[in-house]
């Protein structure tokens, strides 16, 4: 879906049209983030304090990333 998308919108001359693509990336982008954390917390492989914090640093990094924002952890074990 994200594919035809990009391609539709390269072949797209309306601006509002674009506008609209956009936005359904974005909805795309979403939705693949949620089903991978979804699967992620069905796997019971997963069900570890370690794996939980590995996961919840990850999330952070890309969450601040996107703000333009760094990310330093420091861990004590």
């Amino acid at each position: 879906m994200k594919l035809q998308a990009e391609f539709l919108k390269q072949r797209a001359e309306d601006e509002d049209l674009k506008t609209d693509i956009d936005e359904l990336l974005k909805t795309s982008e979403d939705m693949n983030l949620s089903m991978r954390e979804m699967l992620w917390s069905l796997n019971s492989g997963n069900d570890t304090l370690g794996s939980f914090i590995d996961y919840a640093k990850s999330y952070a990094q890309k969450f601040l990333k996107k703000q333009r924002l760094s990310f330093t952890s420091k861990t004590k074990m």
